[in-house]
């Protein structure tokens, strides 16, 4: 033990803040990540509720150019509105509202996680959302 404090080796702190940032490091990049994903299931969120109350107000107020038959109903208006989602007609549904005075516009969504797969041993998360918009007459 002398021997080796006569060289220096106990004595020497050069690597100290390397190994230090080897210990934190990967919990700072988790913890940034998670604060993406939770900001991007946020940002999911308030698209589909835009999106289903944009369709469902369409729907009403403008019942010629939404709710008609072909590729201008309330389903694919609200999956334009759904930017970045990837969403198709056949995702959302149109019905009337439970009072039977309105028009009601909803989806049922999967968020999955991308950042977390990339951690060891991750998984992809996943949330199921629903929004839907009842818009009276």
């Amino acid at each position: 033990m002398a021997r080796l404090r006569r060289c220096g080796v106990l004595r020497d702190r050069r690597g100290g803040p390397a190994v230090e940032m080897a210990f934190v490091l990967p919990f700072l990049i988790a913890m940034v990540l998670a604060v993406i994903e939770i900001g991007r299931l946020l940002w999911t969120v308030t698209v589909l509720q835009f999106a289903v109350e944009q369709a469902a107000r369409c729907a009403v107020v403008d019942s010629a150019a939404c709710g008609g038959t072909g590729t201008n109903t309330a389903q694919c208006n609200a999956a334009g509105w759904a930017l970045g989602l990837g969403l198709g007609c056949g995702d959302f549904t149109l019905a009337s509202c439970a009072n039977g005075a309105g028009k009601e516009v909803s989806i049922s969504y999967t968020f999955q996680s991308v950042a977390l797969e990339i951690l060891p041993g991750g998984k992809f998360f996943t949330v199921n959302l629903n929004a839907g918009s009842c818009y009276p007459v």
